[in-house]
């Protein structure tokens, strides 16, 4: 399935270039533009695909997240993302269905390129109940997911990105019964942390800790991924992801991104 998604997306890209031997040669793909790629307060109009499989103690989770985005001028953007998933418990049927959509936008106060602290993205973010809650694919209510994201340039090749988001259900009970579905309530802080290593012809490491905290769940994660920006508008990666909680690892899963930005 993982090649299956990169041959495809090879393939785009060689579509959109043309004929190698009629085009004239793509230009190199900079530090600068990977970074285009990576950075989380970055205002552009593109969108991303993210493929994961997550290996749960009793189950297998599939997960397809689309997320188209609007640049409305250099400062602001309008994002969606809208998950498809699909649970194939080790016993039992499979289920397959869409989960909790999210609908946002962001503002950049601030950005100055010259500087170490290059930048800082205010996010307003609204996740609606489109996901069954029974089957785990969704809270079952509403839940707004403000954040601030910075930007921080230590090196050209070295940025670092900084995370700082809360999840708020708008229920008041922990758990409450509607139409036989349970509704979570959620109080959660999200602390993240990406560094990035832009190497030459526009590949990229990257690894992102990042702990959740929740009244009675303490989660902590960590990515460690590869990719590259075959163009300026192009890019894909590839990681893979573990979530501990307490001494437990509870999953562990493959991701892989495709990117286009305009």
């Amino acid at each position: 399935m993982k090649r299956s998604i990169l041959a495809g997306f090879t393939v785009l890209a060689a579509a959109c270039l043309g004929d190698g031997a009629a085009a004239q040669p793509a230009p190199e793909v900079t530090t600068g533009d990977v970074k285009r790629f990576l950075d989380p307060t970055t205002i552009v109009t593109g969108f991303d695909y993210t493929f994961s499989f997550n290996a749960l103690e009793n189950a297998d989770l599939y997960r397809h997240l689309f997320g188209p985005g609007w640049a409305l001028n250099e400062s602001q953007i309008f994002f969606v993302d809208v998950p498809l998933q699909s649970l194939v418990p080790d016993q039992g049927p499979s289920k397959t269905g869409i989960g909790d959509t999210s609908i946002g936008w962001g503002y950049v106060p601030y950005e100055n390129l010259s500087s170490r602290f290059t930048s800082l993205i205010l996010v307003a973010e609204m996740r609606a109940p489109t996901g069954d809650a029974a089957t785990g694919f969704g809270t079952g209510g509403w839940v707004a997911a403000p954040a601030v994201r910075l930007a921080f340039n230590p090196t050209d090749r070295f940025p670092v990105f900084f995370t700082v988001g809360y999840l708020h259900s708008l229920q008041d009970e922990k758990t409450q019964a509607r139409d036989g579905e349970t509704v979570l309530k959620l109080r959660t802080w999200e602390l993240a942390l990406t560094t990035v290593h832009i190497l030459p012809k526009g590949f990229f490491l990257s690894l992102e800790p990042s702990l959740l905290l929740d009244e009675d769940l303490e989660v902590f994660s960590v990515v460690v991924g590869a990719g590259r920006a075959l163009t300026r508008h192009f890019a894909f990666s590839l990681g893979y992801a573990q979530f501990v909680a307490g001494d437990r690892t509870f999953s562990r899963s493959i991701v892989g991104g495709l990117q286009y930005i305009r």
